[in-house]
């Protein structure tokens, strides 16, 4: 039979548990009723608020759990925190990157790069600690990378945002800038995303050994994404069949209703005109016009031109070595870091432009 101090810390659990729950449901309709209306500076306040009090609950939720600690946070609690992580964490970082955009400052090339590199980073290391995190049980420090995703959001995106906004294209082209930095911020919004979900399991005594053996198998802490560097601007000389990597500025995007459908995106990449994306909606997970894209795909004709076919990037593949890969998967319903299985990076849309807030509701 529990003791009174374990009731009473079971009471206290689930009191805060109610309260968070009903911030999230509150602080999610109001956040996203902003974000739709392109209200910048009160949709981030908003995001910056449901972000604190998740980093203020999580620490509570830790000196609860010491006392009953399979009653720390409950499976459908943890989802609804992971989903106001996400919708909070994207859009912080969407409208971080909007404001770069119309407040841009001159900063060196070779500085932006270096900071750029250092987020790269700072994402590894915090992935790193998170996977350490569950080979060790230690709740305490997913706390630690939720607050430095958030941080790292909050300052880092605003800052090189503002730096490329100020460059001309062959900065956010040759290196993939743009493309780099929408694609960790990205990252960092799944991570603050997962750790909800990682808290629920290393509160929980019947979970913690089975995340335990989850984080040990994956051998691999994430795909190598080093080829991105290796994207050819212009692409000259190329047959069926071959495999290319691309970055390159949307021009125009649109769903093509013929046979089972596909997207067809116009770009200026040389002898390739058009990508193609079969099956697939791209308007629907945020790709617009002006964004910069980088992917990978197959060259193919249909007897009058030749295009690029997106290749597909089914992530699950490789979630049973990939630690990175192993939270994708397991978080995908609060937060989609690949829609659609698409292997394709796109850097954050201009916000005015129609299909925008794609980006962000592609994901959720």
């Amino acid at each position: 039979m529990a003791s009174i101090a374990e009731r009473k810390a079971r009471l206290i659990t689930e009191r805060l548990l109610v309260q968070l729950a009903e911030f999230a449901a509150e602080q999610s309709v109001g956040l996203l009723t902003a974000y739709d209306r392109r209200e910048l500076v009160q949709a981030r306040l908003l995001a910056e608020d449901a972000l604190d009090t998740l980093d203020a609950g999580m620490s509570d939720l830790l000196g609860l759990s010491a006392v009953d600690e399979d009653a720390a946070l409950s499976e459908a609690s943890s989802q609804e925190l992971s989903a106001l992580a996400a919708v909070s964490a994207h859009a912080l970082a969407a409208i971080a990157y909007e404001q770069g955009r119309q407040t841009p400052v001159e900063e060196s090339p070779t500085l932006i790069m270096l900071a750029l590199r250092r987020v790269e980073r700072r994402y590894r290391d915090l992935l790193m600690d998170s996977r350490v995190a569950a080979e060790t049980g230690d709740g305490s420090i997913v706390r630690e990378v939720f607050t430095a995703c958030v941080e790292s959001l909050r300052g880092d995106v605003g800052y090189l945002a503002r730096s490329l906004a100020g460059q001309d294209d062959a900065v956010k082209a040759d290196a993939l800038a743009a493309i780099r930095l929408s694609a960790v911020s990205r990252r960092l919004c799944m991570l603050a995303c997962a750790c909800p979900h990682l808290l629920f399991r290393l509160t929980n005594s019947r979970k913690a050994a089975g995340v335990k053996q989850v984080a040990e198998r994956r051998t691999r802490l994430m795909q190598a994404d080093r080829e991105m560097l290796a994207a050819l601007r212009r692409v000259e000389d190329v047959s069926e069949g071959d495999v290319l990597r691309i970055s390159a500025r949307c021009q125009s995007v649109q769903f093509v209703e013929e046979d089972d459908g596909y997207t067809a995106i116009t770009v200026d990449a040389g002898q390739l005109k058009e990508l193609r994306l079969d099956r697939r909606n791209a308007q629907r997970v945020g790709v617009t016009e002006e964004a910069w894209l980088y992917l990978k795909g197959e060259v193919r004709s249909d007897g009058e031109s030749q295009f690029l076919s997106v290749n597909p990037r089914p992530v699950s593949e490789e979630a049973g070595e990939v630690w990175e890969d192993y939270l994708i998967t397991q978080v995908r319903d609060a937060y989609d870091l690949v829609p659609g299985s698409i292997d394709m990076q796109w850097e954050f849309p201009p916000m005015q432009n129609f299909g925008a807030r794609n980006d962000l509701y592609g994901r959720l």
